[in-house]
Formats: C-alpha cells, sequence, structure tokens
C-alpha cells in the first residue's frame, strides 16, 4: 500500500510528480472496482437447475466481490483526495 508519504519521498517534493502517482493510483483502483462489480454481476446471473446450496455459495461469493469493490472505491478516493 502506498500513502502521501510515500508520494513525497518518490516524488522528491515535486509537485507535478505526485499529482501523476495518484492519478494513476485513482484510476488503477478505478479499474479494479469496475472488475470487481463486473465479476459480481456475472456472477449473480440467473443459472437454471441451481441448488440452494451452490446458490448460497454464489451469493458469498459475490458479497466478498463487491467487498473488495468496496475497499477499491475508497482507495480511489483516497488518491483523488490526495490530489
Amino acid at each position: 500500500m502506498v500513502d502521501i508519504r510515500d508520494a513525497v519521498v518518490i516524488g522528491g517534493g515535486s509537485q507535478e510528480v505526485k499529482i501523476v502517482f495518484f492519478g494513476l493510483r485513482a484510476r488503477n483502483e478505478g479499474k479494479k472496482v469496475e472488475q470487481n462489480l463486473s465479476n459480481a454481476k456475472q456472477t449473480l446471473r440467473h443459472r437454471p437447475n441451481e441448488s440452494i446450496e451452490d446458490q448460497v455459495k454464489r451469493l458469498q461469493e459475490d458479497l466478498i466481490e463487491m467487498c473488495d469493490a468496496n475497499i477499491a472505491l475508497r482507495k480511489q478516493l483516497g488518491a483523488m483526495t490526495a490530489l
């Protein structure tokens, strides 16, 4: 995990480098959010003849995927705030 202290070291005090760094981080976290939510959406699609146990297992997996998306969204917002 990278935080603002790392950006200062990486950037050597240059505002432009910090802005690019956090801009790239925000973009990458946004891509993670999109991927996690796409995965959850795909898994949630109805499957005929699926047992209740399999449905519950899929729902559990999707909830984890959605939690991962929320964590990535929080990181994205943090990177955007650092800009």
